[in-house]
């Protein structure tokens, strides 16, 4: 009888384990929740980053920016140019 009381008492002891782990399992769905709230901010916020810098690539490729570059560069390149005459 000894090995009987035994047995039930270490089923007692797991099914208390089992409860004890049922227990805990809304507790981690609500902590999961979160977490996932947490990704979406997050997530929202990358696609706005994402976004300004497509825009931020589009606008640095435009004829404008392009042109303006390009005078830049011209002016500099006469300048230099121009030194280089008077010294040589």
């Amino acid at each position: 009888m000894g090995g009987s009381k035994r047995t039930l008492e270490n089923m007692l002891i797991e099914e208390e384990q089992k409860y004890q782990e049922l227990l805990k399992i809304p507790i981690a769905i609500a902590h999961s929740h979160e977490l996932i709230e947490e990704l979406k901010t997050q997530l929202k916020i990358s696609e706005k980053t994402i976004t300004n810098l497509k825009n931020q690539i589009e606008e640095s490729n435009s004829i404008k920016m392009k042109l303006k570059d390009y005078v830049i560069g011209g002016l500099i390149g006469a300048i230099l140019g121009a030194i280089l005459t008077t010294l040589i």
